[in-house]
C-alpha cells in the first residue's frame, strides 16, 4: 500500500488541509501544536479504524462534523482508491478510476481494507496499528516496561507466534466436535440394530390384529341394530313416565299457588284498613306541619346572616393586626435614622487617622518589595558559587580522561573484523539449532504415538470385558414383547371387570336408597310399594370380584417380570455399539502402531552430533564476543575523547562568564542592607493607630442607607393611616347584625313546639296515599282465587287419565333388555378401539423401522469418513502445538541480532550489547554487567525500544509496507537523534515510512519533508 494524498477538513486544529506523499521516507516536521500527529491520527482512523480518544474531541472546535479522505495505491491490483470517513458516520471506499463507490458500511469497508492492506481477515486493524505499524506518541517504551505476562501477550501477537497456538486451539474444538459426532453416530447405529431385531415379530403381529379387527366390526354392527330397537320401545315408556311425573309437579305447583292467593287476599284486606286510619291522622296534624316548615325556612335565612357576620369579624381582627405591624415599622425607621446621624459625626472625627494609615501601608509595601530583591540576589549568588565549584571539578576530570583515551586506539581498529566473525558464527549456530530442534520434534511425536498405543490397548481390554458381560442378557431380553402383550391383555380385561362391578354397585345402591331408576335418575315407576330390584343387578357380581382379585395378582407378576426384562433390553442395546467400538479401536490401534514404526524409521540418529557442534560454535562465539566487547569498549572510549574535548572548551568559557556574574551580584547586595530596620518601625506605628479605614468604611455603609430608611418611614406612616380607615369601616358593618341572636332564639323555640305534629304527618303521609290502590288489589285477588280453583280441577283429571295408560312391568322388562345390549356394545367397542390402536401402533413401528434401517446405512458411511478426518486433525494439531516455541525462539534470535546492531549505530556505543530475551525483556550488557530495561535512563530506553521496533519492521516488511514513527527521538541527545535518523533512512522493504518530529534531525536523511507551522 502507498498513500498518495491525505485531505483533512475540520479535524482538531486543521480547518482544511491537503497533503501529498511520495514513496520512501517522509518527515513531517514542525513545532509542537502545529498538527503533525493529527495527520497520522487521520490516516489511522480512516485506514485502521484506530482513534485514541472520543470522536467528538477529534472534531475541530466550533465545527459540527469533521472528515478525512485518504487516497492510496493498492498492493493487490496497483489501482488508486479513496477512503472517506466522517464523524457523522459516513464511511466508504471510492474507485478513483471508475468513479464508483465500492463499499459503504463499516464492516464491509474494514473487510475490504484488510484484503488490500494484506492481512488476515481475522486481524484486528486497530491492534495491528497500535502495536506494530504506528505506535502512538509517548508509548514507544510502554510495552517493554510491562510485566512478563503482558509483554508476552503483546509481542506474541506482533511476532504472529500466537497464531500457531490459536490454530492449535481452534483445531481442539474441531477434534472434540469430530469425536462427539463419531460417538453420537456409534450410539445411533447401536440403537438402530437393537430396534431392528423386532422387525419380523412386529410384522406378524400386525397381520393377526388386522384379521381380528375385521371380525369384531361385523359382530358390533349386529348388536348395535338390536340395541336401537330396544331403545325405541324403552324411550316410549320413559316419555309417558316423564309426562306423568311432570303432570304431578304441575298439580302440586297449582295447589301451592292456590294457598298463596288465599294468604295474599287476607293481607291485602288488612292493608286497606291501615291506609284509611293513616288518612285520619293526616287531617289532624296538618296545621302543626305547616308552621314547622315556615320556621325551618326562617332559620335557614338567619344562619346565612350569622355566617356573613362571622366573616366580617375575622376581617376586623386581621385589619387590627396589620395596624399594629405598621406602627412597629414607623418606630423602627425612626431608630435607624438616629443611628445614621451619629455615624456621620464619627466619620468626620476619623478622617485624619485614615490618611495616616494609607501613607504608612504604602511605605511598608515598597520596603517589602526591596527585601524580596535582596533574598533573590543572595540565592542567585549561592547558586553561582555551587556551579563554579562543579565546573572546576569537571574541568580536572575531563582533562585526565582525554589523556587516557589515546591508549585504546589500536584495539578499537579491530571492531569491524570481529563483528564479521561474530555474525558468521551466529548464522552457523542458528542452522545447527534448527536441525537439533527438528530432531527433538520427531522424538516427541514418537513418544506421543507410543502413549496413544498404550491408551488404545487399555480401552480395548475394557470394551472386551463389557461385551462378555452383556452377551448372556440378550436371550432374556427377547421375551420382553411376549410379556408386554400378555400384560396388556390382562390389564384391559381387569379394567373392563372393574367398570362392570362399579356400575352394578352404583345401580344397587341407588335402588336400595329409594328406588331411583338407573336410566332416568328418578324414582322408578315400575316398583310397587315394598318391592326391590336387587336381584336384577346382583347376579354375577361376586364372580366378577373373584376374577378381579386373580387378575390383579397375575398383572403384578407380569409387571415385575417386564421391568426386569426392560433393564436387560436396555443393557443389551449397548452391545452392537460396543462391538462396533471394539472394531474401531482395533483399527486405530493397528494404524497407531504403524505410525510409531514409520516415525522411528524416519528419526535421524544425528542428534548428539548436533549438540556437540552447537556447543563448539557457542564456545567460539563467546570467545569472539568477549574480544569484540573489549574492542568496542576501546572504540567507545576513543570516540568519547572527541566529545570530552568539546566539553572541555565549553566548561572553560562558562566558568569565566559565571565569575563575572558573581562579582556583579556582590555589588548589588551591599546597597540593600538597611531595609529591615525601616520596615519594623513603620509596622509598629500601624499597630498603634489600629484600623481606622475599616471603621470608617463600615460607618459609610450605615450612612448610605439614609434615603432608604426615610422612604421606609414615609411608607409605614401612610400604611398606618390607610389601615385605620379600613378598621372604622368594618366596625360599622358589624353594627347591622346587633339583633340577629335574639331572632334566632325565637325561631328555634317555635320549631321545637311544632315538631311532634310534623313527625306524625311525615310518618303517615305515604300510607294514606295508597288507600285507593290497596282497595283495588283486594278485589283483584278475590277474582284470581276463583280462577285457580277451576285450574286445579282440570289438571287433576288429566293426571288420572295418563296413569291408567302406563304399564310399569313392561317398562322394566324393556329397560333390562336395553341395558344388556348397551353393555355388550361397550365391551365390543372397547375391544375394537384397543385392536385399532394396536394395529396403528404396529404399522407406525414398521414404517419407523424401515426409516431406521436406511439411516443406519447412511450413518455407517459418515462414521468412516469422520474417523479418517479425526486422525488427520489430531496429527495437524500436535504439529502446530509443538512448533510454536521453536518459531518464537528463532524469531527472537533474528530480531535480537538486528536490534543490537541498530542500537549501537543509534547510540554510538559499540561496547554495549542489546539482548531481547525469551520473555521479551530488553537488557543491556556493559563491561560484564547486565542492566534490565527498567533500570535504563530515558534516552537509553527510547533508543533500545526503537531498535527492537525497527528490527521487527525489517523482519516483517514482506507483509507490511507501511510504518509510522511519532516523535521517536524523545529523551535523546543530538548525536543519538541524528544516528536514529540515518538508520530509519536506511530501512528497506517498505514502500513508505512516516516520521513525525519537532526538530530538524530527519530533514537531511529522508526522501520528502513536509513542514507545518513556523520555527522560532
Amino acid at each position: 500500500m502507498q498513500i498518495t494524498k491525505v485531505e483533512i477538513k475540520n479535524i482538531k486544529n486543521h480547518a482544511e488541509a491537503v497533503f501529498e506523499f511520495n514513496p520512501g521516507v517522509t518527515a513531517i516536521c514542525g513545532p509542537n501544536g502545529a498538527g503533525k500527529t493529527t495527520i497520522i491520527e487521520a490516516i489511522a482512523w480512516a485506514l485502521f479504524d484506530h482513534l485514541e480518544y472520543n470522536r467528538d474531541d477529534f472534531v475541530r472546535r466550533g465545527a459540527k462534523r469533521g472528515q478525512v479522505d485518504i487516497s492510496f495505491r493498492s498492493n493487490i491490483d496497483d489501482r488508486e482508491y479513496l477512503v472517506h470517513r466522517d464523524t457523522g458516520g459516513g464511511y466508504y471506499v471510492f474507485d478513483l478510476d471508475t468513479k464508483v463507490k465500492l463499499v459503504e458500511q463499516k464492516n464491509q469497508v474494514v473487510g475490504w481494507l484488510k484484503q488490500h492492506i494484506g492481512v488476515e481477515p481475522t486481524t484486528d486493524l486497530s491492534t495491528l496499528y497500535k502495536t506494530t505499524i504506528g505506535v502512538p506518541q509517548g508509548t514507544f517504551t510502554a510495552d517493554f516496561s510491562q510485566p512478563p505476562g503482558h509483554r508476552k501477550k503483546t509481542f506474541d501477537q506482533i511476532l504472529q507466534v500466537e497464531e500457531y497456538r490459536q490454530a492449535s486451539d481452534n483445531l481442539k474444538d474441531t477434534q472434540k466436535h469430530l469425536q462427539q459426532r463419531i460417538t453420537e453416530i456409534d450410539r445411533k447405529i447401536a440403537e438402530a440394530e437393537g430396534e431392528l431385531k423386532a422387525y419380523d415379530e412386529i410384522r406378524k403381529q400386525g397381520d393377526e390384529v388386522s384379521s381380528r379387527l375385521h371380525s369384531l366390526e361385523q359382530q358390533l354392527a349386529l348388536v348395535f341394530h338390536e340395541c336401537q330397537q330396544a331403545e325405541q320401545r324403552a324411550r316410549a315408556y320413559t316419555e309417558l313416565a316423564e309426562q306423568i311425573s311432570k303432570q304431578r309437579g304441575i298439580v302440586e305447583r297449582t295447589n301451592i299457588k292456590l294457598q298463596l292467593v288465599r294468604g295474599n287476599l287476607s293481607t291485602a284486606s288488612e292493608a286497606a284498613e291501615q291506609a284509611r286510619q293513616a288518612a285520619d291522622i293526616l287531617r289532624q296534624s296538618c296545621i302543626g306541619y305547616e308552621q314547622y316548615q315556615s320556621a325551618s325556612q326562617r332559620l335557614t335565612e338567619y344562619e346565612k346572616q350569622r355566617t356573613l357576620r362571622d366573616q366580617i369579624r375575622i376581617k376586623a381582627n386581621k385589619i387590627e393586626q396589620e395596624l399594629l405591624t405598621a406602627k412597629v415599622q414607623v418606630q423602627s425607621a425612626n431608630e435607624r435614622l438616629n443611628e445614621i446621624k451619629q455615624s456621620r459625626q464619627e466619620i468626620t472625627k476619623l478622617a485624619d487617622r485614615v490618611q495616616e494609615q494609607v501613607s504608612l501601608e504604602k511605605q511598608v509595601s515598597e520596603l517589602r518589595e526591596s527585601r524580596g530583591q535582596v533574598q533573590g540576589l543572595q540565592q542567585a549568588a549561592d547558586t553561582l558559587d555551587r556551579e563554579l565549584e562543579h565546573l572546576r571539578l569537571r574541568f580536572s576530570e575531563i582533562k585526565a580522561q582525554i589523556k587516557e583515551s589515546e591508549n585504546y586506539r589500536h584495539e578499537a581498529e579491530q571492531v569491524e573484523s570481529l563483528e564479521k566473525e561474530f555474525r558468521t558464527l551466529t548464522d552457523q549456530l542458528t542452522q545447527v539449532e534448527v536441525a537439533r530442534q527438528s530432531v527433538q520434534i520427531k522424538r516427541d511425536q514418537i513418544a506421543q504415538a507410543k502413549n496413544e498405543v498404550g491408551r488404545l490397548q487399555a480401552e480395548h481390554a475394557k470394551v472386551s470385558n463389557e461385551i462378555s458381560r452383556l452377551q448372556p442378557l440378550s436371550k432374556q431380553a427377547a421375551q420382553l414383547i411376549t410379556i408386554e402383550t400378555e400384560l396388556h391383555k390382562q390389564t384391559q380385561r381387569l379394567a373392563n371387570l372393574r367398570a362392570e362391578v362399579a356400575r352394578d354397585t352404583e345401580m344397587i345402591a341407588a335402588l336400595e336408597s329409594g328406588g331411583v331408576c338407573p336410566l332416568l335418575t328418578e324414582r322408578c315407576l315400575n316398583l310397587k310399594p315394598g318391592e326391590s330390584l336387587d336381584k336384577r343387578f346382583k347376579s354375577g357380581l361376586e364372580a366378577r370380584r373373584q376374577e378381579i382379585a386373580r387378575l390383579e395378582t397375575t398383572t403384578l407378576k407380569l409387571a415385575a417380570e417386564g421391568k426386569n426384562l426392560r433393564v436387560a433390553e436396555a443393557e443389551t442395546k449397548r452391545l452392537p455399539q460396543l462391538q462396533e467400538e471394539l472394531s474401531a479401536i482395533q483399527d486405530r490401534l493397528l494404524k497407531q502402531k504403524g505410525i510409531v514404526q514409520k516415525l522411528e524409521s524416519e528419526s535421524p540418529a544425528t542428534a548428539n552430533s548436533h549438540e556437540t557442534q552447537a556447543r563448539q560454535l557457542q564456545q567460539q562465539r563467546q570467545e569472539v564476543e568477549a574480544r569484540l566487547r573489549q574492542a568496542r569498549d576501546a572504540q567507545t572510549k576513543l570516540k568519547q575523547a572527541e566529545v570530552l574535548l568539546r566539553e572541555f572548551q565549553t566548561i572553560k568559557a562558562e566558568g569565566e562568564r559565571k565569575r563575572a556574574d558573581r562579582e556583579g551580584l556582590a555589588q548589588k547586595l551591599g546597597a540593600l542592607q538597611d531595609i529591615t530596620a525601616q520596615l519594623a518601625t513603620i509596622e509598629t506605628r500601624l499597630q498603634t493607630i489600629g484600623d481606622p479605614r475599616s471603621r470608617a468604611a463600615m460607618l459609610n455603609q450605615i450612612v448610605s442607607r439614609e434615603a432608604e430608611w426615610l422612604s421606609a418611614l414615609q411608607k409605614a406612616a401612610q400604611r398606618t393611616q390607610e389601615i385605620s380607615m379600613q378598621f372604622d369601616q368594618t366596625s360599622k358593618e358589624l353594627q347591622e347584625f346587633a339583633n340577629l341572636d335574639v331572632a334566632l332564639a325565637e325561631v328555634l323555640a317555635l320549631r321545637s313546639t311544632c315538631e311532634q305534629a310534623y313527625q306524625a304527618y311525615i310518618a303517615n303521609e305515604k300510607i294514606a296515599g295508597t288507600a285507593i290502590a290497596r282497595e283495588a288489589e283486594a278485589k283483584s285477588l278475590a277474582k284470581e282465587l276463583a280462577a285457580t280453583e277451576s285450574q286445579i280441577n282440570a289438571e287433576t283429571a288429566q293426571l288420572v287419565a295418563w296413569e291408567e295408560k302406563y304399564d310399569s312391568d313392561e317398562h322394566g322388562r324393556v329397560f333390562a333388555l336395553f341395558n344388556q345390549l348397551r353393555e355388550r356394545i361397550t365391551q365390543l367397542t372397547t375391544q375394537q378401539e384397543h385392536l385399532r390402536e394396536q394395529n396403528e401402533k404396529l404399522q407406525t413401528q414398521l414404517a419407523y423401522l424401515n426409516e431406521v434401517r436406511e439411516k443406519m446405512r447412511l450413518d455407517s458411511a459418515t462414521n468412516d469418513r469422520l474417523s479418517r478426518l479425526r486422525e488427520a486433525t489430531e496429527f495437524i494439531r500436535d504439529t502446530l502445538q509443538k512448533a510454536a516455541p521453536y518459531i518464537t525462539e528463532a524469531y527472537l534470535h533474528s530480531v535480537s541480532i538486528e536490534a543490537n546492531q541498530l542500537y549501537r549505530e543509534i547510540t554510538g556505543r559499540y561496547d554495549v550489547t542489546l539482548k531481547w530475551s525469551n520473555d521479551y525483556e530488553i537488557t543491556l550488557e556493559e563491561r560484564g554487567f547486565s542492566r534490565p530495561f527498567t533500570n535504563l535512563s530515558g534516552g537509553e530506553q527510547m533508543a533500545a525500544a526503537l531498535s527492537v521496533r525497527l528490527a521487527l519492521l525489517k523482519e516483517f516488511s514482506d507483509n507490511l509496507s507501511l510504518a509510522f514513527f511519532d516523535e521517536p527521538t524523545t529523551n535523546m541527545d543530538e548525536d543519538r537523534r541524528r544516528n536514529l535518523a540515518q538508520q530509519i533512512g536506511r530501512v528497506t522493504g517498505f514502500r513508505q515510512l512516516f516520521v513525525i518530529s519537532h526538530d530538524d534531525s530527519f530533514e537531511n536523511f529522508t526522501d520528502q519533508v513536509i513542514t507545518l507551522g513556523e520555527r522560532g
